[in-house]
């Protein structure tokens, strides 16, 4: 049964593409990044970006990231989405910043000291003592660990030395101060709310993809598709399953149904399955499978991994069982996230599949009071805002202003 409110349902579609999956490495190459982590009660999180530097390629391997930015190539090389950067182990949770030969040398020796049963805490320590960094090269990471009964997150700091940092927004990379600024706001106040770990991390994930969509972020060497870890009691889980919809809020101003141009609507699902980022969208034209750099592409078993992977993500695709669905605008900083739990139809969104002009599209019928939020321009459109939909009611719970 679905829970319809008063009013009409205003409706925008979007072509769905799906191609074979083509599970990627992270090859030798410099490229910063952009990894924030914050801890909130017992559970840490880590959020980190999938753009790479390659400083010996002249051309992108596509045109366009997921959301739709455009691929960097100059002088000094390619950047470009292209990485998974977040490792997740039994009792610890990582995400590294810098060259890439010193992040594989250290999460190499981390697994070493972890395999032979070293503490958490020793294995960073002892990683990072054993890692070389040469003087000219940056190297920066964090780390999510069970220490002294609790989940702690910690980072290294400039002296290479584990530092643990709890009370702090750990921000680690080349992003402006004020791409910093606005997921630090948005951190702050989902922690006063006190929401749920999937709450949060679906409401900073919906932050920092949104910068992406409205300013664009591989000029300044980070940007693509974001992805997250949850650390807690129960060890490191990803992020749970995220479906964005970006949209040019202007549409609803002429009719309530706008057409199913690729321009007016993107589609891009982002799921972690088999330890594998997934990424689906008619950007990409189809589904993408980011491996750890850890991984071979060419071991057979990695492949069935990447296969299985792509089929789970396509399964929830079609099913549009995700546990959220976010709404991205491309002109003002204002983020919608909007709890489903793995339904196609709540209060405030309905998703299903038509055939229209012999394309099978995604329709998504918004109900009309949050429709007419996105019609409306923001009085102040410069300050992000996120507005969170809970599943069981409509009321909409602004969680950063």
């Amino acid at each position: 049964m679905i829970r319809l409110l008063t009013g009409v349902w205003d409706r925008f579609s979007t072509t769905d593409g799906c191609v074979a999956p083509r599970p990627e490495r992270l090859v030798v190459r410099r490229g910063m990044t952009y990894v924030v982590a914050w801890k909130h009660r017992d559970s840490v999180f880590i959020i980190a970006d999938s753009a790479t530097t390659r400083t010996n390629a002249h051309s992108p391997r596509s045109p366009l990231s997921s959301f739709g930015e455009q691929h960097i190539a100059n002088s000094k090389g390619v950047i470009e989405e292209s990485a998974f950067k977040l490792f997740r182990r039994k009792n610890v949770a990582l995400a590294c910043a810098g060259d890439v030969p010193e992040i594989l040398e250290f999460v190499r020796r981390l697994d070493d000291h972890l395999g032979r049963g070293m503490p958490a805490w020793a294995a960073l320590v002892a990683a990072r003592r054993e890692t070389q960094v040469s003087q000219n090269k940056s190297f920066e990471a964090v780390a999510a660990l069970r220490l002294f009964g609790g989940s702690r997150l910690a980072r290294l700091s400039s002296g290479g030395e584990w530092v643990p940092s709890d009370d702090k927004v750990v921000h680690l990379g080349t992003p402006s101060t004020h791409v910093m600024s606005i997921v630090h706001t948005t951190i702050g106040d989902a922690r006063r709310a006190d929401k749920s770990p999937d709450v949060q991390m679906a409401c900073v994930l919906a932050s920092c993809q949104g910068l992406t969509v409205q300013q664009g972020l591989l000029e300044q060497h980070a940007g693509g598709a974001f992805s997250g870890i949850i650390f807690d009691g129960r060890g490191a889980r990803w992020q749970p399953d995220v479906a964005y919809l970006v949209l040019d809020p202007a549409g609803f101003s002429h009719t309530p149904i706008l057409p199913p141009a690729n321009d007016v609507a993107l589609y891009v699902s982002c799921l972690v399955r088999n330890d594998i980022l997934v990424v689906n969208s008619q950007a990409k034209a189809g589904a993408v499978g980011f491996l750890s750099p850890l991984s071979d592409p060419d071991d057979p078993a990695v492949l069935e991994l990447a296969n299985e992977a792509l089929q789970q993500a396509n399964a929830t695709r079609e099913a549009r069982a995700f546990d959220f669905v976010t709404i991205l605008s491309t002109r003002w900083h204002v983020t919608t996230v909007i709890e489903t739990k793995k339904q196609s139809s709540t209060a405030a969104i309905r998703l299903s599949y038509a055939k229209e002009n012999e394309k099978r599209t995604l329709v998504v019928q918004l109900n009309s009071q949050l429709a007419s939020k996105l019609r409306g321009n923001p009085s102040e459109p410069n300050i992000p805002r996120i507005f969170f939909y809970d599943y069981r009611e409509y009321a909409p719970d602004e969680t950063a202003a």
